[in-house]
């Protein structure tokens, strides 16, 4: 659960401080939607 939250914040602060940039932008969206994949799994 703390590395579900841990993932979601730095998701979240990654995606505001490189939002002008979709290229660093797309690995740590492919991480989150894989995230939400585990979760959904388990």
């Amino acid at each position: 659960m703390a590395l579900k939250i841990y993932s979601l914040w730095r998701f979240r602060l990654s995606f505001r401080s490189k939002r002008s940039t979709n290229i660093h932008v797309l690995p740590h969206f492919m991480n989150f939607t894989e995230l939400i994949n585990w979760t959904v799994f388990f």
